[in-house]
């Protein structure tokens, strides 16, 4: 169903196409448009049967599973619940359910209801005729009731408003839950005349696999999906995927974004890998959960609830205000959790060692005490030594190595401190005891009295 933004250039583009068909020896034929005079240019016999010019009305007609009404040039969804001797068996319901159709997710919230049913029923190990437990044939023969609701959803075809377009923009919400996780795209048009509207372009929903995923990978997954749906809307719209702004509510899933994806576990790395491939960390906001028009699509609506939820349908009210208005970027603290649910993620640090002979000798390791002729204090003055003093040098080898594993933010800079340099000095201290007394400590663990040949006696 192509548009275009004048009857003219619609009647231009359809005898492009009827002469190129033409060419081919296929001849296009059963046209229809939401405009008289781009219907009264149409040859009679190659219109759409449903065409009355003579009405002032023009016909309804089925495309893709949905019902669209030229002259209001809106679309709507018509089922019929099964009769009262339907049977409900996960065949029957499954073949009913099919179709239902909604290929750009206009109703999945409703249809995510449908989902979790079916998921509920192959929990349960039913095979495919056998009868369905009564729990879940009340709440599918309320879900059936609900279908002829859906016909009092109209939805407008059209993306935009008939004023002069001067900029137009996707925005992109995901959101998860422990039963889904869903992503919503919305076309954001600006006017000359200063108004702005916001509109539903495409919607795609998943369940939660049956094996427990952490909430933050769902978010993450819930990421990844809005994603490519925003790279087909862009493609379709002819959009740069640069005007794209994309929402979530997971703070845990920002940080993963805006950190290096070789950082994290395969899971996470793969999965942020593609979203740094094609998008920007800047272009990712936080929206509050209560103003996220995803959290619909992971949690569901009845067909009565879904008709009026302007969320759903318009976006939250902030996008048609000044970007002002917009919720704040502002760097939060990583509290303890989201530290936790970081940690997990992150790959654990590997250390290879290549040495040129198994029994490589001790006096070899450059931080051997014996390698060095200076402590970190003077034993004097007790002033603090600048230079390569063992106690030092292995603090500044330890600090090296717990910066290695924190983000940026987190490492540590400057003078090492007090607490560094003690915690060094008792490590040194420990090993040369433990290298000395090995037995003797070993024993004393062991509640064993001390070897005879030991060196204290």
């Amino acid at each position: 169903m192509p548009s275009v933004e004048s009857s003219a250039k619609a009647i231009e583009m359809r005898q492009q196409l009827t002469t190129m068909g033409d060419k081919a020896k296929f001849h296009i034929r059963k046209w229809i448009s939401n405009r008289r005079e781009v219907s009264e240019d149409i040859p009679e016999e190659d219109r759409a049967s449903e065409i009355n010019l003579e009405m002032n009305e023009l016909p309804s007609t089925k495309t893709l599973g949905m019902t669209w009404a030229a002259t209001d040039d809106q679309f709507s969804f018509q089922y019929s619940p099964p009769d009262e001797e339907f049977v409900y068996t996960k065949r029957n319901v499954l073949r009913c359910t099919a179709t239902v159709f909604d290929p750009l997710g206009f109703l999945a919230p409703f249809i995510l209801l449908e989902k979790l049913l079916m998921q509920q029923a192959w929990v349960k190990g039913l095979s495919w005729d056998d009868a369905l437990l009564e729990e879940l044939r009340l709440a599918w023969k309320q879900w059936f009731g609900e279908l002829v609701k859906l016909a009092s959803i109209k939805i407008p075809r059209c993306l935009r408003e008939s004023s002069t377009v001067k900029h137009i923009e996707i925005h992109t919400f995901s959101d998860a839950s422990e039963k889904a996780y869903s992503a919503n795209v919305y076309a954001r048009h600006e006017y000359e005349d200063g108004g702005v509207s916001v509109r539903l372009v495409a919607t795609n929903t998943r369940l939660a696999p049956l094996k427990t995923i952490t909430i933050p990978r769902l978010e993450l997954m819930g990421a990844v999906i809005g994603l490519r749906l925003s790279k087909q809307v862009c493609k379709a719209l002819e959009i740069p995927l640069q005007d794209v702004t994309f929402w979530m509510d997971s703070m845990t899933v920002r940080f993963w974004i805006r950190g290096q994806s070789r950082r994290y576990k395969t899971f996470v790395a793969h999965r942020v890998g593609e979203i740094h491939e094609d998008s920007n960390p800047v272009q990712w906001r936080y929206v509050p959960t209560l103003l996220n028009p995803a959290d619909h699509g992971t949690r569901g609506l009845t067909a009565s609830e879904l008709k009026d939820n302007e969320l759903w349908w318009n976006g939250p009210d902030f996008l048609r205000e000044p970007r002002e208005k917009w919720p704040e970027e502002k760097c939060v603290k990583k509290n303890a959790e989201i530290l936790q649910e970081i940690e997990l993620e992150r790959k654990e640090d590997m250390v290879c060692l290549n040495t040129s002979q198994q029994n490589e000798r001790e006096d070899e390791w450059r931080l051997k005490p014996s390698r060095f002729s200076k402590w970190y204090c003077l034993p004097r003055t007790k002033k603090l030594e600048f230079g390569l003093s063992l106690v030092r040098v292995k603090a500044s080898v330890n600090r090296f190595i717990t910066n290695c594993r924190k983000f940026r933010m987190e490492r540590l800079a400057g003078e090492l401190t007090a607490v560094e340099l003690k915690t060094v000095e008792e490590e040194i201290i420990r090993d040369a005891q433990t290298e000395a007394y090995g037995e003797e400590i070993t024993a004393l663990k062991g509640g064993q009295p001390l070897p005879k040949r030991s060196s204290i006696f």
